[in-house]
């Protein structure tokens, strides 16, 4: 019902009313007007949150999904909206003329995005995709905090191969299309992972750099190969005082101490960096101590090879044992024996804790890539 939502009237008027009229007739600013504008917003924000608060507690949790998409959707048409008064650099920078006024706007519209994001991020839409104003604004912002960044770790000790990923997977983002597309959650993705690598120091290390990013679930290929050579190295030439064994037990030690978290991931429904480096781990230290005895990959007298995430796979046998295309086992028992006869093209060795996790999951980039392979399964049934 209409009584449900709080439409921001004076954050709208604001936006679409009074600060294009402001701008049109040149009237003088005066440095109070900053000073009101902000309690102006603050007071409307309070009643906002309030409201917010109460409604959201009353409803289902599908409900809770449309309540919160409405006021996300809200929020980005009045970014966008703010674009049509002001450029990008004028929104993003501060100043101390009248162009502050929409700075001001901007940072009080973020923060209300950033409480959404706290309190709600499983309700938002993550595959939303920017409207091409706040496209433009978001490669903007994002690429001036690069900069800054890409500046301190080219000074830094840090090994040139990991500068080299993370420039790569940044700046591929940056490229910008012909129909400007960025989705909802690659955007506040960037800028959670700028935030964080904004406070490394010239004198931080590669160790540093590795836990945000185990910590972000930076999930991107050639950061998991890079941290797979750099062990290998380690375990072929180990210093004198240890042994190729203690170097992988610290590294399972070392993951073991960074917090876990489930909101932020650099490729949603793709492998999870943490479970996967992991289950490397295990299988490399049972190599070490001669237990593990490695079948080549082109043998298929072990394993069954899928062409698939195992996110992918385990939302596939999902779908298998809930339709009862499989049946008579319990789940439990199935994923152990999928864990031991099955390989992914990211792994061949599967945890039975991370699948099982997987299997429950059910994220949206999972589902999509789903339906996808299933899409062209029938298309290929319908050729045969």
């Amino acid at each position: 019902m209409a009584y449900q939502y709080h439409h921001l009237p004076r954050l709208e008027r604001v936006v679409c009313e009074d600060l294009p009229d402001f701008y049109i007739n040149d009237y003088p600013h005066s440095p109070v007007w900053n000073s009101g504008l902000k309690d102006l917003l603050k007071d409307e924000a309070d009643v906002f949150l309030a409201h917010f608060h109460y409604t959201f507690s009353q409803k289902s949790n599908k409900a809770k999904r449309k309540y919160v998409g409405f006021y996300q959707r809200k929020l980005i048409f009045l970014i966008d909206s703010l674009l049509m008064v002001k450029p990008p650099e004028v929104i993003l920078t501060p100043s101390n003329g009248s162009n502050h006024l929409c700075h001001i706007v901007y940072k009080h519209i973020e923060g209300l995005l950033k409480y959404l994001e706290h309190y709600c991020f499983n309700h938002l839409d993550a595959l939303m995709a920017l409207p091409s104003r706040v496209y433009i604004l978001v490669l903007s912002d994002m690429h001036n905090r690069w900069l800054q960044i890409d500046n301190t770790l080219r000074k830094s000790k840090l090994s040139p191969q990991l500068i080299s990923i993370l420039n790569e997977v940044i700046l591929k983002s940056f490229q910008t299309s012909e129909e400007g597309f960025i989705t909802f959650h690659q955007w506040r993705y960037l800028r959670k992972l700028t935030q964080e690598l904004s406070q490394i120091e010239v004198e931080n290390s590669d160790d540093l750099i590795e836990k945000i990013l185990f910590y972000l679930n930076f999930n991107d290929e050639a950061f998991y190969v890079y941290l797979v050579n750099k062990v290998e190295l380690l375990v072929e030439d180990p210093p004198s005082n240890t042994t190729g064994q203690k170097l992988v037990q610290l590294w399972k030690l070392k993951l073991t101490a960074i917090p876990v978290q489930n909101k932020w991931v650099l490729y949603p429904g793709y492998f999870n960096l943490r479970d996967q480096f992991t289950a490397w781990l295990k299988y490399k230290l049972k190599s070490l101590k001669g237990n593990y005895v490695h079948t080549p990959p082109n043998s298929t007298s072990q394993f069954i090879r899928f062409s698939l995430s195992v996110a992918q796979l385990a939302l596939l046998l999902r779908l298998f044992m809930e339709a009862q295309i499989i049946n008579g086992q319990s789940v439990r028992s199935i994923i152990k024996l999928v864990t031991q006869v099955c390989a992914t093209r990211e792994a061949d060795v599967l945890s039975f804790r991370s699948f099982y996790n997987k299997y429950y999951l059910n994220e949206e980039g999972t589902r999509q890539a789903v339906k996808s392979i299933l899409l062209n399964l029938l298309e290929h049934l319908d050729r045969l």
